[in-house]
């Protein structure tokens, strides 16, 4: 620990010294190499034996462990037998920060048709999303009208930073009319997979819609249809989400 210390003090001063270490990552990764920078509660900068530079922040940090340089790189970090060179570790595609995502869904009960919508938000440490949208919902029933538009607040959470990770996914907002539709509270849950930056999942949803009952009727002009009830009803159905994360 004294060692370790030592090191990191010397960085800071020289912000050059040449010191092997061992950063252990919040995420689960693990990467071996030389630590050239090294800026306490802010950063630190490692090159690894395949000339690979990797810069996290404090808050990515699990630990570090480190010796003097003349120790011999450890044996895992120097390829294969083979003589190709090690991989670098994963690094999660979902930064901290602003992130947004685009889906389409598919959907059918109470309702058929689609959706498209967009979600803007906050990626909080790789795993969860919050974030507000607005999309485009077209139904081909009678029963719902035309168009509407969802707006919504999104929650997401990844299950692990890794490459492929479960989701869960809520949404909850309202519809805004259009044409002859009608609005009301609108929510979904899915449960799907993420690979790398695409989502598949698939999930319930609710929504409002409006449906007619008609009468045939006969006179000298002939049969017709007229509209003798029109009421406003709550529908569900399950659909399918596919999605990208940017």
């Amino acid at each position: 620990m004294k060692k370790l210390l030592l090191i990191l003090l010397l960085a800071v001063v020289e912000q050059t010294v040449s010191a092997t270490g061992t950063v252990y990552l919040r995420n689960g990764s693990v990467v071996k190499g030389e630590i050239i920078e090294y800026i306490p509660n802010q950063t630190i900068k490692v090159k690894t034996s395949d000339g690979n530079l990797f810069t996290w922040s404090h808050d990515e940090i699990e630990k570090v462990t480190g010796e003097e340089t003349d120790e011999e790189v450890p044996k895992n970090n120097r390829g294969n037998k083979r003589g190709r060179k090690a991989k670098p570790p994963y690094v999660s595609p979902l930064d901290q920060g602003y992130s947004g995502q685009v889906t389409t869904e598919f959907f059918a009960g109470h309702f058929i048709g689609f959706t498209l919508a967009t979600t803007h938000g906050f990626q909080f440490k790789d795993l969860v999303f919050v974030g507000v949208g607005g999309g485009l919902r077209h139904s081909t029933i009678e029963s719902l009208g035309n168009l509407t538009v969802p707006v919504f607040a999104n929650v997401r959470i990844d299950a692990v930073s890794q490459k492929v990770s479960p989701i869960l996914s809520v949404r909850a907002g309202r519809t805004i009319p259009l044409s002859e539709a009608v609005g009301g509270f609108y929510g979904t849950f899915d449960l799907g997979v993420r690979l790398k930056r695409m989502m598949l999942s698939f999930g319930l949803e609710t929504a409002c819609g409006r449906e007619f009952e008609y009468e045939w009727r006969k006179d000298e002009w002939g049969s017709h249809r007229d509209l003798v009830e029109e009421n406003t009803f709550r529908g569900y159905c399950g659909f399918f989400r596919l999605g990208v994360v940017f």
